[in-house]
């Protein structure tokens, strides 16, 4: 249950506080800047619970680190990402929808891809494992999915704050934030894999 804890107010406590300070010390153009938003999210997303299965010694398996039924995971993670893809794909031919990686260089997509693709599949699939561990809950709509997937949409909070539509931005908050959180934590629970996880939540943040 620690790591649960430490894990979450580590990421909900501490990256508010600090993007505060960023705003407060030097401005809003420094969160704005996509590098910057590209270091926090390593640190308060990914860093820790990496830290935590080293530290520990845990077996990375646990965590779907392997390459058993690898095929059936990929195929797995392209199927889930077809229905957030279908409205993408009409609103790039009729309402000028550009992704917001589109305009990052090539040789930046390098080290962007596996902070905001696997980096962030492996924190919900960690916090899963850790809170289900807890419950002992192995069901497939288990607590660790469903509490995961709240949590993780609360770390976007901050975006919908200030939001003048508040049915937009609930709209925005559960099919932008929980929803795909939800969906890659059952690719892990399904496939006891990483990878259908990391192809998944890759490919919907970069599309």
């Amino acid at each position: 249950m620690v790591d649960v804890l430490v894990n979450w107010v580590f990421t909900l406590f501490f990256l508010p506080l600090t993007i505060l300070f960023l705003v407060n010390k030097y401005g809003a153009d420094l969160i704005a800047d996509t590098e910057v938003k590209l270091f926090l999210e390593f640190i308060f997303v990914g860093m820790l619970p990496l830290l935590m299965v080293k530290v520990r010694g845990e077996p990375w398996d646990r965590y779907g680190f392997t390459t058993i039924n690898w095929k059936n995971s990929v195929l797995y993670g392209l199927m889930a990402s077809v229905p957030f893809l279908v409205p993408r794909v009409f609103a790039y031919f009729f309402d000028h929808y550009r992704g917001w990686s589109w305009s990052l260089e090539p040789f930046k997509l390098l080290y962007y891809i596996p902070v905001y693709g696997p980096l962030e599949a492996f924190f919900i699939v960690f916090s899963i494992y850790k809170i289900d561990k807890v419950f002992s809950d192995s069901r497939l709509f288990s607590r660790g999915l469903l509490m995961s997937s709240v949590l993780f949409g609360l770390i976007h909070y901050v975006n919908y704050i200030f939001h003048p539509g508040m049915f937009m931005a609930l709209r925005n908050y559960v099919l932008v934030n929980m929803v795909p959180a939800f969906m890659t934590g059952v690719l892990f629970k399904k496939t006891r894999s990483i990878i259908a996880p990391c192809v998944f939540w890759t490919i919907i943040n970069f599309a």
